[in-house]
């Protein structure tokens, strides 16, 4: 003959004080963690903006410079063409 047993938990059984407290603690940890990552993410947006900022502001000095050199050259080579004239 074969007993079987049942054994039913009630699940009020498993809720424990110290742990809703351990998970209050570490959600806490997490929510904090995740406001230092939302702080450091907000700091990096704004560095890179500025670097972003520097990085147009050098690419127009590059071009009024590219211009310039190009006109200088078509000076010279205007002057060279009519040198060879």
């Amino acid at each position: 003959m074969n007993l079987i047993i049942i054994i039913k938990k009630k699940k009020h059984a498993l809720r424990r004080p110290y742990r809703t407290c351990a998970r209050a603690r570490v959600i806490g940890e997490v929510e904090e963690v995740q406001e230092q990552m939302k702080a450091d993410t907000e700091a990096l947006k704004e560095k890179m903006a500025t670097m972003m900022e520097a990085m147009m502001s050098i690419k127009e000095i590059m071009e009024v410079s590219a211009a310039y050199r190009t006109r200088a050259r078509a000076r010279v080579m205007g002057e060279v063409e009519e040198v060879q004239e």
